[in-house]
């Protein structure tokens, strides 16, 4: 990405210089600064960081110049230049230092606002020291991660996350895992895609997050040690021990990179809730859950640069899920018209598995030192989700116990092949295109079997196969151009084909999906001034059912709630709208609508055939809208003393069944950082969220304060830091849910004040570098077995 300039921006009748800036052994060296400093007016600076390739375009006045180039851990780059026609420089040699600097204080902006997206400066900021990927996002603008309903950017959800342009398999739990799992000391920048091109899927209905981590640049061995420990601060004996390892190696055009991370969690969590239903049957259920899990990960892969212009890369991964022991218990007590009935004593023992493979390849050209790239991607997905367990019910009513298990398993394969182009057409052109097909399988299998007496029996109508073969065949265009320096537009159009084949046995009506979608992209960029601008971003999206919802078959949630799949349910489609203006380049506030068609929801009604239980079916509504407004404000304070805020307000309207709903939630965090001195900072960050409807559900509102120092030693080698999380106990979760049908509150603890701590040190051997990582392009989500 290209950073802004520092003074005014080039009149009618600049010029444009371009170069690429690289090592001795001719690796991009990418976040380079590049200046140039007018030689008959020093006030006039302009400016702009490389980009992964080490490219850089700035356009100037004609005239004289200083041209300076630099980065840390290498020599400042200096030449004198003059400008009369648009040049380029071509490869430009850094040279590596040979000594070490003993202090460093880097102060730049963490956040700023481009054409399409927030870009977070991780690598920048001090914040970073002793954190994780999870905790940077929790700080980034317009994003709120829920731990147990996923990511959302300006309150809407399916957001798509990226590391190194590899789209993150991992889903719900998992997903939150491995951000937890990244450095935050590894991330050079986050960037917060709110509307997303038509480069990305168009089923990125809530936006993108991209992280993109260190790249190696000079031969040597680089690693690092974390160990990572948090634990409740109350009676709740829940807590997590994260040891990791990664090693980075490059010798001459070859790298080789690898992750190793352990994650063993102890969980206990326990609520309270009542339901009423309509026909009379009320309950009042009291639950807990215990778990001891181990999630271990690893990542090998490695990297050719074949010359300067071509690479290409592999990356194996690795993922499971395997918990030692994971048990709940529910009692329901039941009553009809306020008569006591009896009660439900449920006994869970799961068995939860889950293992993934990933293999992914890519070839890299660069044409030109301006920016013209072809990408081609490969990707192969294996994920094996195994579920299931052992159950005692005490159903005194009418005197019954029973004893049942189940065992749910499937085999999700999915093979996909990307091709990018990224051809810059002369000095204010660009052109995107490029193609994408997907193949998805899944071959899943569910049974439930009944003890009687010594003999396990199995129940018919839960007990089933079912297949699952989709094709998606996507092809895209984007033209960008920029009038002189000023007014920039951008217009494109993706075009996906989605075929989808769903079976079942003892299943005839399942319809099979055919069509072609168009999805058109457009943004336009109107500078006010010097440093102020106006952005408009528009695009097209989809949000297709997985198989899961398809499958017009009984899944038991719990004794008292089935799920039912609907083999006419449509995809649901959504135009989105904002409107961003930057001022001074530093503060942004937007405005945007989020309109959407064909809406599914999951409904849950009285069940015909139990009037005690209750049955989820998901169903296509008319319309929804969602219009919201969001600011982000960065300030540096003092030289000692930072702060950035940010606020999202959303306002909904839905249909649901025949009824018309609205939604309003104020979302906000705001994180303070002090640097007390040299290696030693201190960060108090608070968040939160008014209460919030989704369909006939009301969660409550909520707001938690967490604090921490990080202090470092051995000239940045060793980095340790403690924090506590929720100090004042005020993550509790309270819901509601006022249907035609019944009306149901439930009270959860579980997210209590938590103390966190963690040691990492840093080794290396040979000159300093940036590990790489292989790009990918996949997502599997849709097939995981869970829908976000």
């Amino acid at each position: 990405m290209f950073g802004s300039s520092l003074s005014s921006q080039a009149q009618n009748g600049s010029v444009t210089l371009s170069g690429r800036i690289t090592n001795s052994d001719g690796v991009a060296v990418d976040y380079a600064t590049v200046l140039l400093k007018s030689a008959s007016d020093t006030l006039k600076v302009y400016g702009g960081i490389s980009d992964e390739q080490g490219r850089f375009i700035l356009k100037v006045p004609a005239g004289d110049y200083l041209f300076q180039t630099s980065f840390l851990g290498y020599s400042p780059l200096f030449k004198q230049i003059t400008l009369v026609s648009s040049q380029d420089m071509g490869n430009l040699v850094m040279t590596p230092v040979s000594t070490e600097l003993d202090a460093v204080v880097v102060r730049a902006r963490m956040v700023k606002r481009e054409a399409d997206r927030f870009v977070v400066n991780v690598g920048n900021s001090p914040v970073a020291a002793g954190q994780t990927a999870k905790e940077m996002l929790d700080l980034s603008p317009t994003v709120w991660i829920d731990e147990e309903r996923g990511i959302s950017l300006n309150g809407k959800e399916n957001v798509q996350v990226y590391v190194n342009e590899r789209i993150v398999r991992e889903s719900g739990e998992e997903l939150i895992k491995y951000l937890y799992s990244i450095r935050a000391e590894d991330i050079v920048r986050i960037e917060v895609i709110p509307v997303g091109g038509v480069e990305h899927e168009a089923s990125a209905q809530g936006g993108i997050i991209k992280l993109t981590l260190r790249k190696q640049r000079d031969d040597g061995l680089e690693g690092s040690l974390r160990m990572r420990y948090g634990t409740r601060l109350n009676d709740n004996p829940q807590q997590y021990i994260q040891p990791s390892l990664s090693i980075n190696y490059r010798l001459a055009k070859f790298s080789l990179y690898t992750d190793i991370t352990e994650n063993r969690n102890k969980y206990y969590g326990y609520g309270i809730a009542r339901r009423i239903n309509k026909n009379g049957y009320s309950f009042e259920s009291n639950w807990r859950q215990s778990s001891l899990k181990d999630s271990p990960t690893l990542r090998v892969g490695t990297i050719y640069d074949i010359s300067p212009r071509h690479s290409i890369g592999v990356e194996a991964n690795l993922a499971g899920y395997f918990p030692e022991k994971e048990r709940s218990s529910v009692v329901d007590t039941v009553f009809y018209n306020g008569v006591l009935q009896g009660t439900i004593e449920s006994d869970y023992n799961y068995l939860n598995k889950h293992k993934n493979w990933n293999l992914s390849a890519n070839y890299i050209a660069r044409f030109d030192t301006v920016g013209s790239t072809f990408k081609l991607l490969f990707d192969y997905v294996r994920t094996h989700p195994h579920t299931g367990g052992y159950v005692e019910v005490d159903h005194i009513i009418p005197g019954d116990a029973y004893t049942y298990r189940s065992n749910n398993e499937s085999q999700n394969d999915l093979y996909s092949v990307t091709g990018d182009f990224d051809i810059r057409a002369g000095d204010n052109a660009r052109v995107k295109t490029g193609f994408k097909y997907i193949f998805s399988q899944v071959d899943s299998w569910m049974k439930y079997e009944d003890l009687v007496g010594d003999i396990w029996v199995v129940r018919p109508d839960q007990t089933y196969d079912m297949v699952y073969d989709e094709h998606i065949s996507a092809a895209y265009g984007r033209y960008t151009y920029t009038f002189g320096s000023k007014i920039s537009v951008g217009v494109g159009l993706r075009v996906e084909h989605t075929y989808a084949m769903p079976a079942a046995t003892g299943v005839n009506n399942i319809e099979r999906q055919n069509y072609f979608s168009f999805f058109p992209q457009a943004d336009l960029i109107l500078p006010l001034g010097d440093s102020h601008q106006l952005i408009f971003n528009y695009a097209r999206k989809i949000r297709r059912p997985s198989f899961w919802l398809l499958i017009p078959l009984r899944r038991p949630i719990s004794e008292t709630e089935v799920a039912v799949g609907n083999p006419k349910l449509k995809p649901s489609f959504s135009h989105e709208f904002s409107l961003n203006w930057v001022i001074r380049q530093k503060y942004t506030v937007t405005a945007g609508a989020y309109l959407m068609n064909d809406v599914w929801v999951s409904t849950p009604r009285v069940d015909p055939d139990d009037p005690m239980s209750l049955i989820r079916t998901p169903e296509n509504q008319n319309s929804s809208s969602m219009w919201y407004v969001s600011a982000a404000v960065p300030v540096q304070v003092t030289p000692w003393w930072s702060f950035n805020a940010n606020l999202v307000g959303t306002l909904a309207w839905y249909h649901i069944d025949q009824y018309r709903k609205s939604n309003h939630r104020l979302t906000g965090n705001l994180i303070n950082t002090f640097t007390l001195r040299e290696g030693t900072s201190l960060m108090l960050s608070a968040y939160g969220h008014t209460r919030n409807r989704y369909e006939y559900t009301q969660y409550a509102g909520a707001y938690y304060i967490n604090a921490g120092i990080t202090q470092q030693l051995l000239k940045g080698a060793m980095t340790l830091s403690a924090q506590v999380n929720n100090i004042f106990d005020t993550r509790n979760s309270w819901r509601s849910v006022y249907n035609p049908y019944f009306f149901e509150e439930s009270f959860f603890w579980g997210q209590r004040p938590m103390f966190v701590a963690s040691v990492q040190y840093k080794f290396k051997n040979g000159k300093e570098f940036r590990a790489r990582r292989v790009e990918s392009d996949t997502d599997t989500s849709r097939i995981s077995g869970r829908e976000n």
